[in-house]
């Protein structure tokens, strides 16, 4: 999908972000002419107080790019009862906004939000089950128009979040482009397994003489060690 940069800017962002998660929301703006455009170009321009994104969707094709994924955006808020509210948070998230103005095509909209999130999988290397629901995080209900038409199981499978997934569960999966990229690999596996991470980890290390980042809950970091810790 296309995404465009034209209007990025640090308005309503924080310095640093580390993203292990992606959050999806939706606009509830049904104004006439309130697509992703619009949306980029006032938070470009500083026009929306209190609030910011890293991307906007509509149901025209084109994704709008509106701050860096190394800056944190002002769209996780305030929490209402949230089971994923800190873990989730403005400095580990990305922000995606589908915009639903007057008279949009929800399943056109629907679709381009599943194909910017895919692609945001790929280019990162976040695991599709890091993908929330901004309700996920602070019990706001949002995205509303994907929740009223029961549509989140759908855009879940479509991502590729596996039927039997814990909510938010699922650590950073290894990358072959995002380790060229960066020099650095994230391992995919159960955070309730350290033996497994660690073993995956090792072999991973045996491979590549590189750095490998662990980021499960232990945190484990391994150096250049061709697999010893």
């Amino acid at each position: 999908m296309e995404i465009n940069t034209s209007y990025l800017s640090d308005h309503n962002t924080y310095r640093t972000n580390n993203p292990e998660y992606i959050v999806v929301h939706n606009t509830d703006n049904f104004s006439e002419g309130a697509d992703a455009r619009a949306h980029a170009y006032a938070q470009f321009h500083g026009n929306l107080s209190g609030t910011s994104v890293h991307f906007y969707t509509d149901d025209k094709g084109i994704a709008y790019q509106t701050a860096e994924l190394q800056r944190g955006c002002w769209h996780v808020g305030v929490n209402y009862g949230g089971k994923l509210f800190g873990t989730v948070n403005n400095r580990n998230s990305i922000g995606v906004e589908m915009c639903v103005q007057k008279g949009y095509d929800f399943e056109k909209a629907f679709e381009n939000t599943v194909e910017l999130l895919k692609t945001l999988l790929r280019m990162t290397g976040i695991s599709p089950e890091h993908v929330v629901q901004h309700y996920d995080v602070c019990l706001k209900n949002c995205p509303s128009q994907i929740r009223k038409k029961n549509a989140w199981k759908r855009l879940q499978q479509e991502i590729g979040v596996p039927d039997n997934a814990a909510l938010g569960q699922g650590c950073l999966h290894h990358c072959p482009d995002r380790k060229r990229e960066l020099g650095q690999a994230f391992i995919r596996c159960r955070t309730d397994l350290p033996g497994i991470c660690k073993k995956n980890l090792k072999a991973v290390s045996r491979q590549k003489d590189t750095v490998f980042l662990y980021k499960c809950k232990c945190l484990r970091k391994i150096k250049n060690t061709g697999g010893k810790q």
